[in-house]
């Protein structure tokens, strides 16, 4: 060893030091990278993890999502206090609704909501829907929906009312563009899978209404002109039009409210 410096010794065995370390962290590293690629394999199909998670969590937005099924114990209920109720047929306007206010709040328009079954209250939260997308420069798209099932979740009854609620198991490719046509929340291609509840009401007794302080949120409107009919005394007539409006008019059945159920007073993006 007679020549070679202490230095130059100490040198080559630090370089000796980090290229056993190097390989020691090659070799761990490789380890643990196949373990999560055997992982990956069985858990996903897939090499990669983050593929494997992320087609993991599509598959899982695209799955038909469970309902609060009552219809068994609800319906029976509700054909005793109306015997005239057709359950086939308020299943299928509530599904009607439903499409109804996804392609109203996409085409920016409240035309397909102006329906006498349907209270102002549902035509004026999409009008407010879509104002806000507008104030932010945003517009919200639904494509390809799809209704998988619909059945009465609950029946309530009290202040005046009655009250059926229907869950829809919903699917559409839901997404929203800025103005300049980029896509800042959700997936044009990838499907989503939700649930929808929607309110049929049916007024018995318009003053115990008027005395929980319910009246606004029912909306009740001229059936001649669509206006508010603010008036509750026994001379009932609409204030815009003049039209009477009769008590048949009132006690009639009408939906009075639409929500994608589990995010209720959370915004819609």
């Amino acid at each position: 060893m007679e020549g070679i410096s202490a230095s130059t010794i100490i040198a080559g065995a630090y370089l000796v030091v980090i290229i056993a370390l190097v390989i020691i962290i090659w070799t761990v590293v490789y380890k643990i990278r196949r373990k999560i690629r055997e992982y990956s394999r069985s858990l996903f199909g897939t090499d990669s993890f983050i593929k494997g998670y992320q087609k993991q969590a599509e598959l899982v937005g695209q799955r038909e999502r469970s309902l609060n099924g009552m219809t068994d114990v609800c319906l029976p209920n509700i054909t005793e206090d109306f015997p005239e109720f057709n359950y086939n047929e308020v299943r299928s306007k509530s599904e009607t609704l439903i499409k109804a206010y996804l392609n109203s709040l996409e085409a920016e328009n409240t035309d397909a909501l102006k329906n006498p079954q349907y209270s102002q209250d549902i035509s004026d939260k999409v009008t407010n829907i879509i104002n806000d997308l507008r104030s932010r420069g945003m517009h919200i798209f639904y494509d390809n929906i799809v209704i998988h099932n619909t059945v009465i979740s609950d029946y309530l009854t009290g202040n005046g009312l009655c009250t059926v609620k229907l869950q829809s198991s919903v699917g559409y490719i839901n997404y929203i563009r800025d103005d300049s046509g980029s896509i800042v929340r959700g997936n044009n291609s990838v499907k989503d899978e939700t649930v929808y509840e929607t309110e049929y009401t049916y007024i018995q007794d318009i003053t115990k209404i008027a005395a929980s302080g319910m009246h606004n949120s029912i909306s009740l409107s001229c059936p001649n002109c669509g206006a508010p009919i603010t008036n509750l005394g026994a001379s009932k007539f609409c204030e815009y039009c003049g039209t009477g409006i009769k008590e048949i008019n009132i006690k009639s059945w009408k939906f009075t409210n639409i929500e994608e159920h589990g995010i209720r007073g959370k915004k819609y993006f």
